[in-house]
């Protein structure tokens, strides 16, 4: 029973996804499915207040729906310490319909500030964009289990050359299935600006799905 609210919302957002590509008259909605695979290795322990030492790679899959298939892998070091961490990252973006490898160097950062509230961000520098994402995320529990979180988002990217860029926030459900296994399902407003004459305002409906080990 504990699980029933946070199944019915994954069909019920699912489904609008789905409903939005074949619906002409629908309001501008841009379903998104994202696969994240994170990989951690400690190499020295912590030591009082001295962070462990390590290291961390990600695999993303940013849109399984888009027609170019891409995949951005990276990895680096990770310094952990009790329930905080950040990671220095560098790698690129591959895809087979490109000959160019898009570089990219990334920090990303974790912590659990108090039991009640958990933050995220990251910063990505491309070749060509700048990255930027932020989370805060409400924990609610059942006795010592996480049941879900809820929380809002922001991710904004800009060019480093002309005016190309977006900027997009909304609120996010939190599930994890399992120690190692979590979906995140997330609505979000967009503004994307093509040009520096004209923006354009539409929204995006988004399912992460994230393996930890």
């Amino acid at each position: 029973m504990i699980r029933t609210f946070p199944i019915l919302f994954t069909v019920l957002f699912s489904l609008l996804c789905l409903s939005s590509t074949a619906v002409a008259e629908a309001p501008a909605l841009s379903p998104e499915i994202r696969f994240l695979t994170h990989g951690t290795k400690s190499i020295v322990a912590a030591n009082g207040d001295r962070p462990s030492v390590g290291m961390a790679m990600w695999l993303i899959e940013p849109n399984v729906l888009d027609a170019t298939p891409q995949v951005q892998a990276t990895a680096g070091i990770r310094l952990a310490h009790e329930n905080t961490w950040v990671e220095f990252l560098g790698g690129g973006v591959f895809s087979p319909t490109l000959d160019d490898i898009t570089h990219v160097f990334d920090v990303r950062a974790s912590t659990m500030a108090t039991p009640h509230l958990h933050i995220f961000g990251e910063v990505s520098a491309y070749s060509d964009v700048l990255y930027g994402f932020a989370q805060a995320d409400i924990p609610i529990r059942h006795e010592s289990d996480t049941l879900f979180m809820l929380g809002v988002e922001m991710e904004m990217a800009k060019a480093w050359k002309g005016s190309g860029g977006f900027i997009a926030a909304g609120p996010h459900v939190i599930m994890p299935w399992h120690e190692h296994v979590t979906t995140v399902l997330a609505y979000q407003i967009r503004e994307t600006q093509p040009s520096s004459a004209y923006s354009v305002t539409d929204s995006v409906g988004r399912i992460y799905a994230i393996i930890d080990f």
